[in-house]
């Protein structure tokens, strides 16, 4: 039997840290009206998780003394892993898009970790025209590199700890991209922003976000949705001038993800597509971004002369949930 070595582990308090700035974050950008929908909700939010304490104290006291409606509500409280802020999309948007580890933690004996892994692919995966056996099933996605019940249940510590940390070191980095001067540069050519955009939209996961939304296909979208956005009209508005930055760019990617998790829910086969989506994107714009820094620091080699690599491309890219993809190929 191997020993597995030891890996470096990002600790509780580390993380905890980084929740505060990390929600703050992903506010960047947003419209100032879903801003202040989310002001306006928090107090009917925590209005409603104290009335549900209350109701959960009285009948841990005496569940006799329930009204029939009160045990009705307990019952519903007890079978659905979900609380209060969950019904109000807005606040619970900004949840469902923090990624592991800074994700929220579920509940005791939580059915939602299963339910995501036979979710997960549902949208991206082709319905196949031969049957397989549970067997061939898990063999395949095995070899594929997408994750099966049995990777949940058998992960060991060596691995969490080491994606934690990864994930943590490039929300680091994506905290200082504000403060990063590529970042907020206005592009006179819009080249380069375009290939980031070309590249982004060919992700596996990006196919769900290339067309406007229509009512006839998510009944109620244009209520909810106050600013609706897609890839098309991002690809336009960069061509048009109104996306002039990196900063513009992810601002703007970032609302096709809060809109998608607002509309469907953080734990909906498209929330779970967002996260994926929205971990890819970041990625691909933190190696663009440092490729640019870099390449305009004067270095002693080669003479003093410095190359961009912003359209090189690596063989691999990590997903939000460590699953390693293979890039989009050069055309």
């Amino acid at each position: 039997t191997t020993t597995e070595p030891s890996l470096p582990s990002t600790s509780s308090l580390e993380i905890e840290k980084l929740i505060d700035p990390a929600l703050y974050r992903l506010t960047d950008g947003l419209p100032t009206k879903e801003l202040q929908m989310m002001v306006s909700e928090a107090k009917s939010c925590e209005t409603l998780l104290e009335q549900e304490i209350q109701l959960l104290e009285k009948a841990l006291a005496s569940e006799d003394s329930l009204l029939d409606a009160e045990k009705s509500s307990v019952d519903r409280m007890i079978n659905i892993e979900f609380t209060p802020p969950d019904r109000y999309f807005t606040i619970s948007t900004l949840l469902g898009r923090l990624r592991e580890p800074l994700a929220p933690p579920l509940p005791p004996n939580s059915a939602i970790a299963a339910s995501r892994l036979k979710s997960q692919h549902n949208i991206l995966q082709p319905p196949t025209k031969k049957k397989k056996t549970n067997a061939s099933v898990a063999t395949s996605n095995s070899s594929a590199g997408i994750p099966t019940e049995a990777d949940s249940n058998n992960s060991n510590n060596v691995r969490v700890n080491s994606n934690d940390k990864i994930h943590v070191e490039r929300l680091k980095q994506l905290l200082k991209l504000d403060g990063n001067p590529e970042y907020r540069r206005r592009h006179t050519d819009p080249t380069k922003l375009l290939a980031a955009w070309k590249r982004i939209s060919s992700h596996r996961t990006a196919g769900v976000f290339r067309r406007p939304v229509r009512d006839g296909e998510a009944p109620g979208y244009t209520e909810r949705i106050l600013f609706p956005i897609d890839l098309s009209l991002i690809r336009k508005m960069i061509m048009s001038g109104m996306i002039i930055s990196w900063a513009d760019l992810h601002q703007r990617l970032s609302l096709i993800c809060h809109n998608c998790v607002k509309f469907n829910g953080r734990e909906s086969d498209y929330g779970i597509v967002t996260r994926e989506f929205e971990s890819y994107m970041e990625e691909v714009l933190l190696q663009l971004i440092g490729a640019v820094s870099r390449a305009s620091t004067p270095t002693v080699a080669n003479h003093g002369n410095s190359v961009s690599n912003i359209d090189s491309k690596p063989d691999k890219l990590t997903t939000g949930s460590g699953t390693t993809v293979a890039s989009v190929k050069k055309e």
